[in-house]
């Protein structure tokens, strides 16, 4: 390094050699030490102390991240593993999942206007269906039982009067599904049936089985899928949709509601009838010279059903025989 003499302040003939410059020393990591910080360093030098930013790693966290009262074994809680319990307790609470949403207010309008849309006219047509005794029973001119029942609610919710629309079986009920005579119905779930209409969850299950003269041979279930044997069934039900694909040797005869099957049978036509239990046990009581086979045919899911397709419309009525479900509505009126 070269080197420039100058004049001593001391006096003359005393000489002071100097470097012009320092040498430069290079600062070289340590064992342990950052290089991050030794940069870090290097950008801070010559500036004041009070000027100078803390290392990245000690600085505190944010006004915004601090959870419950400050802890200072937590500062570091962000930028390496938690070194304690209760960082790790402060670290899981900034962390909390979000609560779960209830139904907007804006989706429980929609599903009011769906469920209104039923029923565009000035009342709520509904189609019952008198042949099944286990869901409705007319007395003196009075509808009661479950689906009538249904029918009153569904109306007092969208705000109009109901209208029955009377029917003598379920094969003439789905009939007049596309003749724009009802608005909802209520019929038991078949997949043939929900081609053309839209069904909602089952409210209901019922019991379809035999009834049989007292003298003759059958008595089981298993008994009636025989050769040469005939059962008089109502067309469209949901038992004669069931028999018409499960036997194999037995003969359906069909008459045009469930009321005029159980007249055939009386009149001596056919080995057996079916039918749902309730109504065999009204049409057939003790003394009458017929028994009721013990068992089922099937089980038949009673559902609401709508007379088209529409997934909005048929999501509301759904939500409505979930919502009587639930309440008790169904059970308190079977």
């Amino acid at each position: 390094m070269p080197r420039q003499k100058t004049t001593n302040p001391r006096g003359a003939g005393h000489s002071v050699f100097h470097q012009t410059s320092k040498p430069r020393k290079v600062q070289r990591p340590v064992r342990g030490q950052n290089t991050k910080t030794i940069r870090q360093d290097r950008a801070t030098r010559g500036r004041p102390e009070t000027q100078r930013e803390p290392p990245r790693h000690s600085r505190p966290l944010p006004r915004k991240a601090i959870v419950g009262p400050p802890m200072q074994s937590c500062q570091f809680a962000l930028a390496r593993p938690m070194q304690s319990s209760a960082c790790q307790q402060r670290f899981s609470l900034m962390k909390l999942p979000k609560p779960a949403v209830k139904q907007s207010h804006t989706k429980r309008i929609i599903m009011s206007q769906a469920l209104e849309a039923i029923a565009p006219g000035s009342s709520l047509r509904a189609a019952i269906n008198l042949g099944n005794r286990a869901l409705v029973q007319q007395e003196n001119g009075t509808l009661k039982g479950i689906t009538p029942q249904l029918a009153r609610r569904l109306a007092e919710e969208i705000g109009k009067p109901v209208e029955f629309v009377l029917y003598e079986g379920a094969g003439k009920t789905f009939n007049d599904a596309g003749k724009g005579l009802w608005d909802v119905g209520f019929l038991a779930i078949d997949p043939a049936r929900a081609k053309a209409v839209s069904f909602t969850r089952p409210y209901k299950e019922i019991v379809a089985t035999y009834a049989v003269r007292n003298d003759s041979p059958v008595t089981a279930i298993e008994d009636a899928d025989m050769p040469g044997t005939k059962i008089v069934v109502g067309a469209g039900s949901a038992y004669d949709l069931y028999l018409t694909s499960a036997l194999k040797h037995a003969e359906l005869v069909r008459a045009p509601d469930p009321g005029a099957s159980f007249e055939l049978f009386r009149d001596g036509v056919g080995d057996l009838v079916a039918g749902v239990l309730q109504s065999l046990q009204r049409n057939f009581p003790a003394g009458s010279g017929v028994r009721i086979i013990p068992g089922q045919i099937t089980a038949v899911r009673q559902a609401m059903l709508l007379p088209y397709h529409d997934a909005d419309r048929t999501a509301a009525l759904d939500a409505f025989v979930e919502r009587a479900i639930e309440s008790g509505f169904v059970a308190a009126n079977t």
